[in-house]
């Protein structure tokens, strides 16, 4: 599970009322890489809920992911 915040940090244009998607890639340390995508979606009156979603389950299959695995993600280069 990802916490909400961690997203808010890296795409701040989503902290306000949901709709839109943004695509984000990830590559690792070898170079791969692979494409999601986040949504901002109601979920209640004024809530709203980032959602990772495209591409996300292949990348848990290709890395072999489980429960309690941890990754370490960062934003490279500049502020935009």
């Amino acid at each position: 599970m990802v916490p909400n915040g961690f997203f808010r940090n890296f795409f701040p244009a989503h902290r306000g009322s949901g709709g839109g998607a943004v695509d984000f890639m990830v590559r690792n340390q070898n170079g791969l890489t692979w494409t999601f995508r986040m949504s901002n979606i109601r979920t209640g009156p004024d809530r709203y809920k980032l959602v990772v979603s495209d591409g996300w389950l292949q990348f848990v299959r290709d890395r072999k992911l489980k429960g309690g695995d941890c990754l370490t993600i960062y934003k490279e280069g500049g502020n935009d």
